[in-house]
């Protein structure tokens, strides 16, 4: 079983990630755990401080020198050019849909800085360097992941996805969306959101390619493949919801109308329906995992909102950094990466 542990916070010196269990031969290409972080971080929605940053990663251990995986564990670190939190000024007007009442509450604070710094959005890079690792394993076995842009501030892209043609269209996107035609309109939304002080969310699809059938289990939950997917990839701040296949179109069909249809040729039994995903009674059924996240605007709006000053009780503004406009792009990064890590972990390649 792969097991990992993250550290460092947002404005500490480092970040940094321990990944214990990869299976042992596996080529690691470090430019293109380079090329997540650099589209994780850039975007037209993106705050300054993405321009600040290099997010330039180092293997510490667990590669021979021809960068293979060796079986031993494998450390990195990606270093903060923006480390000064010890300067960084208390946050006392809380923000009222971040983690910062809940968390002060927790751990009897009467300051959100802490807070603020671990859970926030940059912990994700940990987590895309972890699943992009694992990434690259599954793809050396035929099984490989995709995420794109379905929705911006209500813009939608139609195109229907079909991974042969257009898996390597996404990343030349600027808002990593399959449908051209809504692109422009998605930027146009940004755009608007952030001349206006506020910010816009959305839909992002994810899904897994190439996963035979069979992949998790039905007795377990904890074993159950969509379970453990969804508890990976609703971890994502910013991430609300969470639909597999047809998702909350089931709500309006009958049984009949909802039941996926079977066929045999040569012997094989096979779905020629995929209307739920991918995956029945927490297994994978051999089609297609697509699943579909839904992305709230971030709540750090430059627009003052009202809340309450946790050290004077008093009412104010919440307290405003510098912030996304839209992160939604950036989470089909983080989304394709971390839906990596379990599938690898769901099958055996040792």
């Amino acid at each position: 079983m792969i097991k990992f542990s993250t550290y460092g916070g947002s404005h500490e010196k480092i970040i940094g990630g321990k990944i214990y269990g990869l299976p042992r031969g596996f080529e690691i290409n470090v430019e293109q755990i380079s090329s997540e972080l650099f589209l994780r971080k850039k975007g037209i929605g993106r705050s300054e401080r993405q321009n600040i940053e290099t997010d330039k990663i180092r293997i510490i251990s667990g590669l021979t020198k021809y960068g293979i995986t060796n079986g031993l564990p494998l450390k990195f670190i990606v270093e903060n050019v923006d480390s000064k939190f010890t300067e960084k000024p208390p946050i006392t007007a809380i923000r009222p849909s971040h983690a910062d009442l809940a968390g002060c509450v927790k751990y009897g604070l009467t300051d959100a800085r802490a807070v603020a710094e671990y859970a926030g959005g940059r912990s994700t890079l940990a987590h895309t360097v972890i699943g992009n690792i694992c990434r690259q394993i599954l793809a050396a076995n035929n099984i490989f992941t995709y995420a794109y842009t379905a929705n911006i501030g209500g813009i939608e892209a139609k195109t229907e996805f079909d991974y042969n043609t257009q898996a390597n269209k996404i990343d030349k996107s600027p808002v990593l969306t399959i449908d051209k035609s809504a692109e422009n309109e998605m930027i146009e939304a940004i755009n608007l959101a952030k001349a206006d002080g506020d910010t816009v969310g959305g839909i992002v699809e994810v899904g897994v390619i190439g996963l035979p059938m069979g992949v998790g289990d039905f007795h377990k939950y904890s074993d159950k493949l969509d379970a453990k997917i969804a508890e990976y990839l609703t971890a994502i701040p910013s991430v609300k919801g969470i639909e597999f296949g047809l998702g909350r179109k089931f709500a309006e069909m009958s049984g009949t109308q909802a039941c996926e249809k079977l066929n045999c040729e040569n012997g094989r039994i096979y779905y020629e329906t995929n209307y739920n995903g991918g995956i029945i009674g927490g297994m994978s059924n051999g089609q297609n995992i697509v699943v579909r996240l839904t992305v709230k605007p971030v709540p750090s709006t430059k627009k003052q909102t009202e809340t309450i000053d946790i050290v004077t009780k008093e009412k104010t503004h919440s307290h405003y950094e510098r912030s996304d406009t839209c992160v939604v792009p950036n989470i089909c990064v983080i989304a394709r990466n971390m839906i990596a890590t379990v599938v690898l972990n769901a099958i055996d390649l040792r």
